[in-house]
């Protein structure tokens, strides 16, 4: 029972202090904000390169269409 007691102590103490000064729910939040940041660019990506190839296409020129 000691061993658990201890080893539940030293998982407590990992998730709180963290390992390199940086606590193990910081690091999930900073993870879960890179990947919100990378599907929001992703979002914003698709949206200007549908409104540029809209644009593109209203043109009566084909060397642009073929460019994009």
């Amino acid at each position: 029972m000691n061993f658990l007691e201890i080893l539940f102590g030293q998982f407590e103490k990992v998730i709180t202090d963290g390992v390199f000064g940086i606590s193990l729910i910081d690091l999930r939040i900073i993870l879960v904000l890179i990947i919100l940041a990378l599907f929001v660019r992703g979002l914003f990506a698709k949206f200007v390169v549908n409104r540029v190839r809209s644009i593109v296409k209203k043109t009566s020129n084909h060397i642009d269409d073929e460019l994009f």
